[in-house]
């Protein structure tokens, strides 16, 4: 071995050495007068929690954490217990150790540690949520300090992985029913959903409907469909459920003020109708907050009237592969992607976009607006082979390029969204008082006699979901 090379490594090797002996003597003090730890909250709240599900370990609340510090120059030591024990309906994680009670856990000095706190809640008997209350207990050098824990318990009325019976009528509004892994309305049978009723949906389930929904809700009781994550921050966050998903052997199904929430396709309505008549029939509902698409028909028969799809993030609108679509008085907005947001498409392309197929496909909208941040919003990708067998576009406020559409009544600009409603951040899509969309609309036929809101709509009405109301 090179001379030099041999000294340089019998150097490294004595310093390593120096540096483990003066490690391993080196001595921790701890502090060990009266001491206070920091927190940096002295409650862990969960808000609303639905109870378990009997059986199962479902529902998990959401995990929450907060930070535990040293003060001192000095190590210390603390022990840490849920006040509860293993009674506790809350679990603890101290800085990676999962535990309901940790002893002599030493803090380095000025340092912190990370807890982390989840919660399952046994059912309560109540129809309104109960507060279930425990703490977590530090104990440093004899002093005692604890955080509060509190959550609400919200009994629910479960279906897991069911088929309901035939004539299934949902009319509860004391306490959410609540979908685990998917429910079905089978063939041939039927769900009625009565005035303000909740649906809350775990993240793996689907609202399959192979018979015949009927959503009846009114404006100021819908019925509202959506995730099981009650913590507000979830509120507005897509993709938390996949959806409601009308298969090709349902009919004449009806969502009526309907809200669906952060879902991944809000609605999807599958195959053209099997009677001569709209598979789904959708009015005066919102769809927002999906992840994917709002309105989906595959070859589908889809009748929307008085409807506000937004804030979805690939399509608010798409029928897909063909099929026949009758859409007036809506409204269809966008703003966090930069393709067109409404879509008619039939052209079935393989995994090497090389033609397979076309399908038949016609459209009707009217008195609609379609608008977002995007240049076009817009998209048709129809055979030349296979033309709609009826194609009316008509006195919609569209925000396109295409220059097919600027006529025909259309009012084609690119109106901020400022200008045409009164909050969209807020997301009251109500109209402003200078819209553009305010009397240019027509009397439709069959027409449309009140808005989403279920105010008179006059003889001169406006574009959109929503009658100008000053």
């Amino acid at each position: 071995m090179n001379i030099l090379l041999k000294n340089r490594l019998l150097t490294t090797i004595v310093a390593l050495c120096f540096l483990s002996l003066f490690s391993n003597c080196r001595k921790e003090t701890f502090f060990t007068e009266s001491a206070s730890l920091t927190f940096d909250t002295d409650t862990v709240y969960f808000d609303t929690v639905f109870t378990r599900l009997p059986g199962t370990s479902y529902p998990r609340s959401i995990n929450k954490q907060f930070v535990v510090r040293n003060p001192y120059n000095e190590f210390i030591k603390t022990n840490i217990k849920l006040s509860g024990g293993t009674s506790s309906s809350y679990r603890m994680n101290v800085d990676g150790i999962s535990t309901r009670d940790i002893k002599d856990l030493e803090i380095r000095p000025k340092d912190s540690i990370f807890i982390f706190v989840e919660c399952t809640l046994e059912p309560n008997n109540q129809t309104q949520p109960a507060i279930v209350q425990d703490s977590i207990i530090f104990v440093t050098n004899d002093n005692i300090q604890t955080v509060q824990l509190a959550a609400y318990g919200w009994d629910a009325y479960y279906y897991r992985d069911s088929v309901l019976p035939c004539n299934t009528v949902w009319d509860k509004t004391d306490k959410p029913y609540v979908v685990v892994q998917s429910v079905a309305v089978n063939v041939d049978c039927n769900l009625e959903i009565k005035p303000g009723v909740n649906v809350y949906s775990s993240g793996d389930s689907r609202f399959y409907v192979f018979g015949t929904l009927k959503v009846n809700g009114t404006k100021d009781k819908p019925v509202l469909f959506r995730a099981d994550r009650l913590d507000p921050r979830f509120d507005d966050v897509q993709g938390q459920w996949i959806g409601m998903h009308f298969t090709r052997f349902s009919k004449n199904s009806e969502l009526n003020y309907a809200i669906i929430k952060n879902a991944i396709i809000g609605v999807r309505v599958d195959s053209l109708s099997v009677n001569g008549q709209e598979k789904l029939t959708m009015r005066n509902s919102i769809i927002q907050n999906c992840s994917n698409i709002g309105l989906l028909g595959v070859t589908a028969d889809i009748k929307a009237e008085n409807n506000l799809i937004h804030n979805c993030g690939s399509y608010t609108f798409l029928g897909y592969y063909g099929g026949n679509y009758n859409l007036r008085h809506n409204t269809f907005l966008i703003s966090s992607s930069r393709d067109p947001h409404f879509a008619f498409n039939n052209i079935q392309l393989d995994e090497n976009d090389n033609f397979v197929k076309d399908y038949s496909i016609s459209y009707n909208v009217q008195n609609c607006i379609v608008s977002g941040s995007s240049d076009e919003e817009m998209l048709f990708d129809i055979s030349s082979g296979n033309l709609p067998t009826a194609a009316n576009i008509e006195n919609n406020l569209l925000k396109t390029e295409i220059e097919a559409l600027k006529s025909n009544g259309n009012i084609v600009s690119n109106f901020p969204l400022s200008t045409l409603f009164k909050e969209p951040n807020s997301y009251d899509f109500s109209l402003a008082p200078n819209s553009p969309a305010i009397n240019k609309g027509i009397i439709l036929t069959p027409p449309i006699n009140r808005d989403i809101l279920d105010f008179p709509r006059d003889g001169m009405p406006d574009i959109g979901a929503y009658e100008y109301a000053p």
